[in-house]
């Protein structure tokens, strides 16, 4: 099932291995590189996009590597994995003091309820001051240009 627009990257309801593969195509990665990125046997790519692995049968920190190899959050991929679509809306939440870019968020963060960190206490963030949802692997907003932490 195709993206309504080129630009969005959360499930539309399709199997976890045509999101995963739609969101590496759109990212513009290989299955190799997918791979790499996200520290993973290439079987296990090829395994997931094939449909041979389900996604309820990955361990957190599995899931978590690909999310961030992929630049979506966690939650995108659970809700693939369960053949459900997500709102746009939905995305990472990050704590700009604690968190290093480019490094996979505190899983803690990614919960439904979770507005605060629970290292230091700031308040959690899925945008840039700009409003553009922040990006794992960048270290700078790609609309305005602003780093994502004061490290």
């Amino acid at each position: 099932m195709a993206a309504s627009s080129p630009l969005d990257i959360s499930p539309q309801g399709e199997p976890l291995g045509e999101y995963m593969a739609r969101v590496r195509e759109a990212r513009r990665m290989n299955k190799t590189e997918l791979a790499r990125r996200a520290q993973v046997h290439l079987t296990t790519i090829l395994r997931l996009e094939s449909g041979q692995v389900k996604g309820q049968k990955l361990k957190g920190l599995v899931l978590a590597r690909i999310a961030t190899a992929l630049q979506v959050p966690v939650e995108y991929l659970r809700a693939a994995g369960s053949g459900t679509a997500i709102e746009m809306s939905q995305s990472n939440k990050i704590c700009l003091r604690c968190w290093v870019p480019g490094t996979s968020p505190d899983s803690r963060w990614g919960f439904a309820d979770a507005k605060f960190c629970l290292r230091c206490g700031e308040g959690l963030v899925s945008t840039c001051a700009c409003g553009e949802l922040v990006l794992l692997r960048a270290k700078f907003c790609p609309e305005c240009g602003k780093g994502y932490c004061g490290h």
